[in-house]
C-alpha cells in the first residue's frame, strides 16, 4: 500500500488577458494525467471554480483577491490548500492519491489501521484538574491550581449533595466545608466558587503523584514556565475574599525545585487568563489571553512581554495581530500559537519569529479548537480536543486529523520522548460537566497505525 503523505509540486500560474482571471491546471502527482471535477473553494468555503476534463479552471480574480487561503479538492485525493500570493505566482498545482482502502479487499490483514488512537489509562490523580497551570520538567509534570467551581448550571440539582468524587482535601477546604457552602448558595446559582491553592508532581517512571507540601495562592487559569531550578507560576485570575469577585493575579510565585521553597515578585505586566508562555533563552515570553469581562463582553489582549531571568527586568514586544485567547509551543525559535480565526468558527497556526518579529500563517484547521490541548515533538505539533487529536508538520506545514476516545476539553498535553500524556480537563457525564482526575498515555507510533480523517497541506 502506497504510503499516504501528501505532497504538492507547484509551478507557475498563467494569467489570461489584461489580468482579469487566472487560469490555474491540476494533475495527478503519480500519472501527471489532468484531473477532472477539483473543487476550488476560498477560505469561506464559498465555491470559485472547478477543473474541466483538461484539468484547468478558470478563476476570476475578483473572487480570490481578499481571501487568506484557497483549497483543492477532490474525492480521490488529499486536499491541497494555497495562499492567494502562491496562486497568482505559480500554476501547475499536483495533488496526490489517497491511499486505497484495503480493508475492503483484505480482510484479515494484521496490520489494519485503527479507526481511533489507542491510549492507556496511567494513575489518576485524588480529584479533577481544570483550569490548571502544568509544566513538563525532565521526566516530571508539576500541575498546580486550578478551578473547582461548582455551577448550577453544571450539575443538576439531584447531584448537589453528591461531591465524593470531587476530592478537594488537599485543595486547603475540606469535603463538609464545600457541601455547606454548596447548601448556603443554592438561592444564588453558584453552588461553589474556588480555586485550588495545591501543587503535585508526576513521576513518569514510577507513575506516582505526590503533592508538594506547602501553600501555593489559589488561582486557575495561569500557566507555568521553568527555567533552571524554579518554576515560575503566573497570570491567571483568583478570587476575593467572599468569593464573589474575580481579579487577574499580578503576583509571580516562584518555586525552588531543589530547595523546596516558594517566593513571591509582585511585578507582572502581563496579567491575562488563557494566555501563552513559552521559554526562549535567558527568557520567557507571554502573549495575548484575556483581560477583562462586562456587560460588553470579553476583553482580550494582542500585548506581548519578554521576561529578562538575568537582569529582572520585562519588556514589551511587536503585538499580535489578533487580541486573543491562545495557546502556543517553540519550536526553533519559532512561537506556533493557535487561536480562533477572527469572525469565523475555525481556527488557525501562526507562528512568530522572535529573532525577526514576524508573524506568518502556517495553517488552518476546518474545525474550531477552542482552548486545545498542545504538545510538542521535534518538528510536529500535536493537538487535542473533544474526541479529536490533530498533527502538524511544521516544516512540510502537513495537517493531519485523527478520532480518540476521550470526550474532554480544557485538557493538558505533554510529550516525553515517545509519548504523549493528556490530564485532566472537563467532560459531559448525563447531561452534567463534570472534572476528569484521570491521566492517560498515547504511544506517537499509534499515529501511524490510526486511519487519518483527512489531511491538507498549505503553501503560506
Amino acid at each position: 500500500m502506497k504510503v499516504s503523505v501528501l505532497y504538492v509540486f507547484v509551478f507557475s500560474l498563467f494569467q489570461f488577458g489584461i489580468g482579469q482571471e487566472l487560469a490555474v491546471s491540476v494533475y495527478d502527482s503519480e500519472t501527471k494525467m489532468p484531473l477532472q471535477h477539483v473543487v476550488i473553494s476560498a477560505s469561506d468555503s464559498k465555491i470559485i471554480g472547478q477543473t474541466n476534463k483538461r484539468g484547468v479552471a478558470i478563476l476570476a480574480r475578483s473572487m480570490v483577491t481578499d481571501t487568506v487561503a484557497i483549497r483543492f479538492t477532490h474525492s480521490e485525493y488529499n486536499m491541497g490548500v494555497l495562499s492567494y500570493e502562491h496562486l497568482v505566482a505559480h500554476q501547475e498545482i499536483y495533488m496526490v492519491k489517497k491511499p486505497e482502502e484495503l480493508d475492503k479487499v483484505v480482510l484479515y490483514d494484521k496490520k489494519k489501521r485503527h479507526s481511533r488512537i489507542k491510549f492507556e489509562k496511567l494513575k489518576p490523580l485524588k480529584s479533577g484538574v481544570y483550569g490548571f497551570g502544568a509544566v513538563l520538567v525532565g521526566d516530571k509534570i508539576y500541575i498546580e491550581g486550578g478551578d473547582l467551581s461548582v455551577y448550577n448550571e453544571d450539575i443538576p440539582i439531584d447531584q448537589y449533595v453528591d461531591l465524593t468524587s470531587l476530592d478537594i482535601s488537599d485543595g486547603g477546604a475540606s469535603y463538609n466545608t464545600v457541601a455547606g457552602m454548596i447548601s448556603d448558595r443554592l438561592k444564588d446559582e453558584i453552588n461553589y466558587k474556588g480555586y485550588n491553592s495545591k501543587m503535585y508532581v508526576y513521576d513518569i517512571y514510577l507513575n506516582t503523584w505526590q503533592t508538594i507540601d506547602l501553600d501555593f495562592r489559589e488561582r486557575a487559569y495561569h500557566e507555568m514556565v521553568n527555567y533552571k531550578d524554579n518554576i515560575y507560576i503566573l497570570g491567571g485570575k483568583s478570587l476575593s475574599y467572599n468569593g464573589k469577585k474575580e481579579y487577574l493575579d499580578n503576583v509571580i510565585e516562584v518555586y525552588n525545585r531543589k530547595k523546596d521553597t516558594v517566593y513571591l515578585d509582585y511585578t507582572n505586566p502581563h496579567q491575562a487568563v488563557n494566555f501563552i508562555v513559552v521559554p526562549y533563552k535567558e527568557t520567557f515570553v507571554c502573549m495575548g489571553g484575556e483581560v477583562k469581562k462586562d456587560k460588553l463582553g470579553i476583553h482580550y489582549t494582542n500585548a506581548v512581554h519578554l521576561f529578562d531571568l538575568i537582569n529582572g527586568y520585562w519588556y514589551e514586544s511587536e503585538d499580535m495581530p489578533e487580541a486573543e485567547n491562545i495557546r502556543g509551543v517553540l519550536i526553533d525559535g519559532k512561537v506556533y500559537t493557535i487561536s480562533k480565526i477572527k469572525d469565523r468558527q475555525r481556527s488557525e497556526i501562526r507562528s512568530f519569529d522572535l529573532a525577526t518579529k514576524e508573524w506568518k500563517k502556517e495553517g488552518e484547521f476546518l474545525d474550531f479548537l477552542e482552548l486545545p490541548a498542545i504538545a510538542v515533538n521535534e518538528d510536529i505539533i500535536y493537538f487535542f480536543e473533544n474526541g479529536l487529536m490533530y498533527s502538524f508538520d511544521v516544516h512540510v506545514k502537513e495537517l493531519k486529523k485523527y478520532r480518540i476516545n476521550l470526550e474532554l476539553y480544557g485538557s493538558r498535553m505533554f510529550c516525553y520522548k515517545d509519548r504523549l500524556y493528556i490530564i485532566g480537563g472537563r467532560y459531559t457525564s448525563k447531561g452534567a460537566q463534570k472534572v476528569s482526575n484521570d491521566l492517560y498515555s498515547i504511544s506517537l507510533n499509534e499515529f501511524a497505525n490510526t486511519v487519518v480523517i483527512n489531511t491538507v497541506i498549505f503553501f503560506y
